[in-house]
């Protein structure tokens, strides 16, 4: 018998520190989509990561992604504001792609 490794489970990504999601979302062509459309960009179908981190920050009134990290306590330039922020954009964006109920 062949022994096999087994793999580490992964971190939902939900659980993930904010700041990791935003960067994962920046390079997701479906998040890019979102976002030319948040922005009004008709001619767009969809914008680059780096306009979609600029989005993020000006949206989330940041200068840097790690500042959505609000639950990690011991950084000093956690924002809980923009942690509550950048969770509405989420919200917003499961909406948009159908995977929840608009928000009210």
């Amino acid at each position: 018998m062949i022994p096999f490794e087994r793999e580490e489970p992964r971190t939902p990504f939900g659980d993930k520190p904010r700041s990791q999601q935003a960067g994962m979302l920046c390079k997701d062509a479906t998040f890019q989509k979102f976002v030319a459309w948040r922005m009004e960009l008709p001619d767009v179908t969809r914008v680059t990561p780096e306009e979609c981190r600029e989005h993020i920050l000006f949206q989330c009134g940041v200068e840097s992604r790690k500042w959505l990290d609000w639950q990690n306590r011991k950084a000093s330039h956690c924002n809980r504001r923009a942690a509550d922020l950048w969770d509405e954009l989420r919200t917003e964006y499961d909406a948009w792609r159908g995977k929840i109920a608009a928000p009210r």
